[in-house]
């Protein structure tokens, strides 16, 4: 099995310029050397012969597998969350309404005078 390497961050051996992304690049885990797959069209390395190794991405996603597996998601529906957002938004304006708003008409009652006068 071949020696798993850096290749992202290190410069090409071919253009000397640097190689962004691990997708972009190969490299030999014998002589530990990489270059962009541009500037090396070769399977094997010119130096020792060797083949090359190159960064293949997991299909494997931690950032949404690990919260809840594929078969446990529901649809991709946003209407129930905007159901329930109006309805707590509506229910708050009521709220709002009943609250602010006096109910039937106000009624001032007469001062009494003290009946001593």
């Amino acid at each position: 099995m071949a020696k798993a390497m850096q290749i992202a961050g290190n410069k090409c051996r071919i253009c000397s310029l640097p190689i962004v992304l691990s997708t972009e690049g190969k490299g030999c885990p014998q002589c530990q050397t990489v270059r962009h797959l541009s500037c090396d069209t070769g399977d094997v390395c010119s130096i020792c012969g060797q083949p090359f190794v190159r960064d293949e991405p997991s299909p494997f996603n931690p950032a949404e597998d690990a919260v809840l597996p594929p078969s446990l998601r529901a649809e991709k529906n946003a209407a129930p969350a905007l159901i329930l957002m109006l309805g707590v938004a509506m229910g708050a304006l009521i709220l709002f309404a009943f609250y602010s708003f006096p109910c039937g008409p106000v009624v001032e009652e007469p001062v009494r005078r003290n009946a001593r006068t």
